[in-house]
């Protein structure tokens, strides 16, 4: 049953807030790339991957389409003790893990093989010791709750 506490601490306020302004913003920024049209925003700087590697689109708009899920997901799962939403808890956390590990990270990690920078600090430093952070923390996670 959806039930909300009356008494919700001026932070978790705060915390609604900056969470709708930041799922505005990622929001604004995912419509800018509908329709599918690899002319526009981001992708014009990236013009050489989008020409020479046609999976880069591929990867780009999973990694770009499941980001507004994410923050979607993660921020659920977060309000589940001051909204008494503990079951969805579960099935939020769930769907979190799965659009990090199975799309986002490793879209994410096969765009920073074509990131600006130096090779040494783009591929190896930024990116894929990164990924193999976030992927290694949200496996542990993962692997730890009960029934996943």
């Amino acid at each position: 049953m959806l039930s909300a506490k009356r008494n919700i601490p001026f932070f978790k306020i705060l915390l609604i807030i900056g969470f709708v302004y930041f799922f505005w913003l990622m929001l604004s920024i995912t419509l800018e790339y509908i329709p599918l049209d690899p002319n526009v925003s981001f992708l014009m700087i990236k013009q050489t991957e989008v020409e020479q590697r046609p999976e880069y689109l591929y990867f780009f708009y999973t990694h770009v389409y499941t980001s507004i899920f994410v923050l979607l997901s993660g921020f659920l799962a977060i309000l589940r003790k001051d909204f008494g939403w503990k079951s969805s808890h579960r099935n939020t956390g769930k769907v979190y893990i799965f659009l990090i590990l199975i799309l986002a990270a490793p879209s994410g990690i096969y765009m920073g093989f074509f990131a600006n920078g130096g090779l040494f600090f783009k591929n190896f430093i930024c990116y894929t010791g990164l990924f193999m952070v976030v992927f290694y923390l949200q496996s542990l996670s993962a692997s730890k709750t009960k029934k996943i």
